[in-house]
């Protein structure tokens, strides 16, 4: 997953058509890497994040939010998790750390069963085969999506719903590819799109952003000292109870 700026920002050339085509940074393999090396580094991350504060306050928090409002969670979805080996070394950390906490959100809040388990879903245009197989050594599905489908959720859109925790740090989601795809009600959202859409300038976005923002429990995600740039800025949303959604 990015940093906010990071690995999710487009360099748009043009070709001689004038039309323009999106480039992703930051997505050269590193041909050293192994997938051995990448699941010890997740392992790794994985116990720092169990020591971490900031976990510990993210579980609770999720944890009350779900007896309060009684959502369970059946899927879980993560858009835009960047690659883990890349030539960018702090990019595949960022990432990792963030998917850490992805995974282990599921495996403590999620209503999964030996016979019927949380489903884990992953979305990213610019997946490597070394990614995809990691994921899948981890059981998360990969959404197969063309590489020149940068930020289109049509093949998340069918997953989102009642039942879906949505983690998508730092994708930066348009505003209407935002309000097509959540206008369906989740469990959870955790992501950074939605505290920029109330500065659009389309007055159907800032209008939804608001009714989003009334019909949400919107929390600041939690601070992890560790390093404080792998979630700062993260927004934390869970659907209010109907009856508390009523009055606002």
């Amino acid at each position: 997953m990015k940093d906010a700026g990071e690995e999710w920002t487009v360099v748009v050339k043009r070709g001689k058509t004038g039309t323009q085509s999106p480039v992703y940074r930051d997505v050269l393999p590193d041909p050293s890497i192994t997938l051995e090396q990448v699941n010890f580094t997740f392992e790794k991350k994985m116990q720092a994040w169990k020591r971490s504060s900031c976990r510990r306050t993210l579980l609770a928090m999720l944890g009350k939010a779900r007896d309060d409002s009684g959502w369970r969670l059946e899927k879980a979805l993560c858009l835009g998790s960047g690659g883990f080996a890349r030539r960018n070394f702090t990019s595949n950390q960022r990432s990792l750390m963030q998917l850490v906490c992805f995974v282990d959100i599921v495996e403590n809040l999620g209503a999964g069963t030996a016979s019927a388990p949380v489903q884990l879903l992953a979305q990213d245009p610019a997946y490597l085969q070394i990614d995809k197989d990691f994921l899948h050594s981890k059981g998360v599905t990969v959404l197969d999506l063309d590489a020149n489908d940068h930020g289109s959720l049509e093949a998340a859109k069918p997953h989102i719903g009642p039942t879906t925790m949505v983690f998508e740090p730092f994708m930066g989601l348009d505003g209407m590819a935002f309000k097509d795809a959540f206008e369906v009600e989740t469990a959870v959202y955790i992501g950074t799109s939605w505290s920029r859409l109330c500065a659009d300038r389309n007055d159907e976005i800032k209008d939804f952003a608001e009714r989003f923002y009334r019909e949400h429990e919107n929390r600041w995600f939690p601070r992890f000292e560790e390093d404080t740039n792998v979630f700062e800025g993260l927004w934390v949303h869970w659907r209010l109870p109907q009856e508390l959604d009523s009055n606002n």
